[in-house]
């Protein structure tokens, strides 16, 4: 089931590539496995010019509860204008002040923790319903978490073959640098 969701933001991060290349992510293939790990990774085959980016179900439940703690901690209402909006106040010392009063958000987080590290599996919590003044904003956050996920394991297909020399004794790291780079620039522009 998380493949067809992960599908759909992977093709807004090729439509929001600057250049338009109807190629350049031809012999991209995008996966999930079910494996407890909060991992994803991309898989370069030289031979083929084939990026294998997968990404592990546990990682995806991850980002669920952990975004979920965070739209706990901004706590969004509805106006009170008579309107259907919904306004989340992101300011820190409002959010500070909403966690010293609500522990939830950080139980959900020790407990996601927990689960993990002790269960096997960062699934803390399982079908419990989400209010309904939560739902836009745990969206949009739950999405934009898994595109800037698969946008950088996007990125390390992108700059395979690339000549790292300004950083010839860390390679590793020039690369996981540029991978984030691009993975917030095809986050914003997707």
């Amino acid at each position: 089931g998380y493949l067809a969701l992960l599908a759909y933001q992977a093709s807004s991060i090729e439509m929001a590539w600057p250049e338009k290349d109807n190629d350049r992510f031809s012999r991209f293939l995008l996966g999930t496995i079910h494996k407890p790990e909060v991992n994803a990774f991309a898989q370069i085959f030289s031979s083929s010019g084939y990026t294998v980016v997968a990404l592990h179900s546990a990682i995806i439940d991850f980002v669920y509860q952990a975004a979920k703690a965070v739209i706990e901690a901004v706590n969004p209402i509805r106006t009170v204008d008579g309107t259907s909006a919904v306004r989340a106040d992101t300011d820190l010392e409002k959010v500070r002040a909403e966690l010293r009063r609500n522990h939830a958000p950080a139980d959900r987080v020790y407990r996601t923790l927990e689960s993990y590290f002790f269960g096997g599996y960062p699934r803390a919590f399982a079908d419990e319903p989400i209010e309904e003044e939560h739902s836009p904003a745990l969206s949009i956050l739950v999405s934009m978490a898994e595109r800037w996920i698969i946008a950088h394991e996007y990125g390390h297909g992108l700059v395979k073959g690339c000549n790292f020399d300004l950083a010839p004794s860390n390679r590793f790291w020039a690369e996981e640098f540029v991978a984030d780079n691009l993975a917030a620039i095809l986050t914003v522009r997707s």
